[in-house]
């Protein structure tokens, strides 16, 4: 009896070890290709909120523009700096805004640019580079 119960603490001794090393490569296999399933959503989702933080922002300026045309006899400023300086944006608004005015006082052009180097208009069209 007493060799049985020897027996028995050291099998209870080796089940309790830990993990063996096939059961560790299987978890790792399968946090992989959960991974690897992700990262794409991921990015996706990390460049559609880039792209509304810029139109987000495009819309902002144009607001401003707007109340500047207000304001000024209906002419659109020179550049963005003047929005600035009359403190219709801040500076850290219009940082890879692209403002070109027009030929007229009364005509502009506005766009953004994502990390991607896409052009976005403030409509929201994108061109991809």
């Amino acid at each position: 009896m007493f060799k049985q119960i020897m027996q028995h603490k050291i099998t209870v001794r080796k089940s309790s070890r830990g993990f063996t090393l096939i059961e560790l490569v299987a978890v790792m296999a399968i946090i992989g290709v959960l991974a690897v399933a992700l990262v794409p959503s991921i990015e996706v989702a990390m460049d559609r909120a880039e792209n509304t933080k810029i139109i987000s922002t495009l819309a902002k300026i144009e607001g401003a523009i707007k109340i500047y045309q207000l304001e000024h006899d209906g002419t659109v400023p020179e550049d963005l700096a003047v929005l600035k300086k009359n403190r219709y944006i801040e500076h850290e608004t219009y940082k890879g805004i692209e403002y070109q005015k027009g030929d007229s006082d009364i005509t502009y052009k506005l766009s953004g640019t994502n990390s991607k180097g896409d052009k976005i208009n403030s409509s929201g069209e994108i061109t991809l580079k």
